[in-house]
């Protein structure tokens, strides 16, 4: 079987795939202080077991963030925040959230704004 010169494959990449902006790449702590400024929460609150609503939309954007512009593993993202007995959530939580999230996004104006403005900060800092 012969292989084929890298030059042949090199056509099959689309100009424009290759000419896309990625995310930039930030530290989890300043992903997370972001976010928390954005919905002026404290940190203990936000990273407490609490269910509330406003606690736990503020921890999906930290997990949709942190997936995005850390490029972080589930498991570490889950890492970082309570589970059950201290050892953080399970990486299906953490995709949950993100899944959540983009579900939400799709027929939420308020989660789609959040979205945005929250985008718009992480490129601009």
């Amino acid at each position: 079987m012969t292989a084929f010169p890298y030059q042949f494959c090199k056509p099959c990449i689309a100009p424009d795939v290759l000419k896309q902006r990625k995310p930039p790449i930030y530290y989890p702590e300043k992903i997370i202080h972001i976010v928390l400024n954005f919905f002026d929460l404290p940190e203990h609150r936000v990273f407490s077991d609490s269910r509330k609503r406003e606690l736990v939309d503020c921890r999906f954007f930290i997990m949709i963030f942190l997936k995005a512009y850390c490029k972080m593993s589930l498991t570490s993202i889950g890492k970082k925040f309570p589970g059950d007995k201290g050892s953080g959530y399970h990486y299906t939580s953490v995709l949950n959230g993100i899944q959540t999230i983009n579900d939400l996004m799709e027929n939420n104006d308020r989660i789609r704004g959040i979205y945005n403005e929250l985008k718009f900060r992480m490129e601009g800092n």
